[in-house]
C-alpha cells in the first residue's frame, strides 16, 4: 500500500498547471454542518449543535460579501455536506463569475448533476469526492458514487477520490484504490485521527 495516495504523472501536471501559488487569497469555509451520511469517525458526529438554527445565505449576499474584499479567491468548501445547502448550485454558479471553488463532497446528493450541467469546470480547482464505504453500503450507493465522479470528469471537472483509512477497512482500502484507478479516476488516502476500540490513531 506504500503508493496508493500517489496521484499518476498526468494528474500531477495538472495540478501544477492549476497550482495553489496562483491564488494568494484562499479561504476555509464550512458552509453548512448538515450532512446525510453518518460517518463513525466524522469529527461532526459529536461536536454539531442539532438546537442551533444555522444562518443561510442567498447567492448575492454571499457574493457581496466576497466582493467586499477586492479580492479574486480561491474558496474551499466543506461541510458536513455542502450540496444539502439551500441553492448550493446557484450559489456555485454565482461565486464562479470571479472567484475559484475547491468542493469536498459525498457527492450522493441529485443536485451534484446539476452542478456538473451548470458550473464551468475552468472555476473549480478540484472536487475531493468522499468514499465513505460503510455508509455507502448502507445507502446502496456505490455505484451512484461511480457514476457521478465519472460524469463529473467527462464534463471536465479534476476529480480525486479520497480514502479514509479507518481501521475496519484498512485492508480493503488497497483493492479499494485499484478499483478506483481502474475507472481511471485518481485518489488520495487519508489517515484516521481519533480511537478505535480503545487504540488512538495514528
Amino acid at each position: 500500500m506504500g503508493n496508493m495516495n500517489i496521484i499518476n504523472l498526468d494528474k500531477k501536471q495538472q495540478l501544477n498547471a492549476l497550482s495553489l501559488r496562483q491564488f494568494p487569497y484562499r479561504i476555509n469555509w464550512e458552509i453548512t454542518q448538515n450532512c446525510n451520511f453518518s460517518c463513525a469517525y466524522c469529527s461532526n458526529v459529536n461536536t454539531v449543535n442539532k438546537t442551533r438554527k444555522p444562518s443561510i445565505f442567498t447567492d448575492q449576499e454571499i457574493q457581496l460579501a466576497f466582493e467586499k474584499t477586492q479580492k479574486s479567491w480561491l474558496i474551499l468548501i466543506t461541510g458536513g455536506e455542502p450540496f444539502l445547502y439551500p441553492d448550493f448550485v446557484k450559489i456555485c454558479k454565482t461565486l464562479t463569475e470571479k472567484h475559484h471553488l475547491q468542493i469536498t463532497s459525498n457527492i450522493s446528493t441529485a443536485n451534484v448533476l446539476d452542478f456538473a450541467n451548470q458550473i464551468d469546470p475552468s472555476r473549480i480547482f478540484n472536487i475531493s469526492a468522499s468514499w465513505h464505504k460503510a455508509e455507502r453500503q448502507k445507502r446502496n450507493l456505490q455505484d451512484d458514487f461511480e457514476k457521478k465522479c465519472l460524469y463529473l470528469k467527462e464534463k471536465g471537472f479534476n476529480i480525486i477520490v479520497n480514502l479514509i483509512a479507518y481501521p475496519p477497512f484498512i485492508d480493503e482500502i488497497e483493492n479499494d484504490v485499484q478499483h478506483f484507478h481502474d475507472l481511471g479516476l485518481d485518489t488520495m488516502v487519508f489517515g484516521f485521527r481519533g480511537f478505535y476500540e480503545g487504540k488512538h490513531y495514528p
